[in-house]
């Protein structure tokens, strides 16, 4: 009987050592997956930061061009012949009321 109590003892001994260290490998793999999860987060910051630039650089390099464009057209306009400018109305035309 005495052999029983001991044996019974040292197995829930080994069976509490047993939880704590599927407790401690649990914990640290939830460490290590919180710590991924932070410089995913904190690069995927820096990815889109570096996006809106490059957006933002496309975005003015396009109005540049349309600001030389219509520039050039507003230099060429008044050297045009009258016959070939084009007709602009000098003010906005009103909708007839019924």
């Amino acid at each position: 009987m005495r052999e029983t109590v001991v044996s019974r003892h040292l197995q829930l001994i080994i069976a509490a050592a047993l939880a704590a260290l599927v407790c401690a490998i649990l914990s640290g793999a939830a460490v290590v997956q919180w710590q991924h999860r932070q410089s995913e987060l904190l690069g995927s910051g820096k990815d889109v930061q570096n996006l809106a630039r490059v957006i933002e650089a496309q975005l003015r390099g396009n109005m540049d061009a349309v600001d030389i464009t219509l520039n050039g057209l507003a230099r060429a306009l008044p050297r045009l012949p009258g016959t070939q400018r084009l007709a602009m109305p000098t003010s906005t035309p009103r909708c007839a009321t019924a």
